[in-house]
């Protein structure tokens, strides 16, 4: 029986420790719980983890979502789904200002980022950001059918996010063709 303190999530290696039992997982960050359930299964033997909670009424609204989210991704290789979940919830700060707190919730993650970089190229071009200024609209398309890559064409879901957004972000139909030939490359016709 090994007890401590989240110590143990900066690198303690105990191959044999397959089961870890949190108390008050919900007084934790997403990053810790992280770290503390990849400190068992380090071998051949299957881990377990669990996580002590007060009743669901008792604990905040960032707690409920840090244990979801936790709780939904098991994958070997969660580790970057988990940062973009702990980001979402807890927010980015305000990158240029003088206060730390995020707005981020208010707006959405993308749409946060694109006003930073456009006011980061105004900056860097010596303008002003102009933050006043409406928000570009795209068009919208209305195909009638699903614009969506079916589940056995791209069966792992974070490549399939990871390419809806490279699509998003195409800034030129050559950025979309060079996209369609690598898809057609790695994953086949569709």
């Amino acid at each position: 029986v090994l007890v401590c303190t989240t110590i143990v999530e900066s690198g303690i290696d105990v191959p044999s420790a397959n089961t870890i039992v949190i108390n008050r997982a919900d007084k934790l960050g997403l990053a810790q719980l992280h770290q503390l359930r990849g400190r068992v299964g380090r071998s051949h033997h299957r881990a377990y983890a669990y996580l002590i909670t007060p009743p669901a009424k008792a604990m905040t609204e960032d707690a409920k979502k840090r244990l979801e989210a936790i709780e939904s991704l098991e994958d070997l290789g969660a580790g970057f789904t988990l940062a973009t979940h702990d980001l979402e919830i807890r927010g980015a700060g305000e990158l240029l200002g003088e206060e730390q707190s995020g707005q981020i919730h208010e707006i959405g993650f993308t749409l946060y980022m694109d006003l930073l970089e456009r006011a980061v190229e105004a900056l860097k071009a010596g303008r002003t950001p102009e933050l006043d200024r409406p928000l570009d609209h795209g068009a919208e398309i209305d195909l009638g059918l699903p614009a969506l890559l079916p589940d056995d064409y791209l069966p792992d879901v974070h490549t399939r996010l990871v390419t809806y957004k490279r699509i998003a972000s195409a800034e030129s139909p050559a950025e979309l063709k060079d996209l369609k030939v690598e898809m057609i490359d790695r994953f086949g016709l569709l």
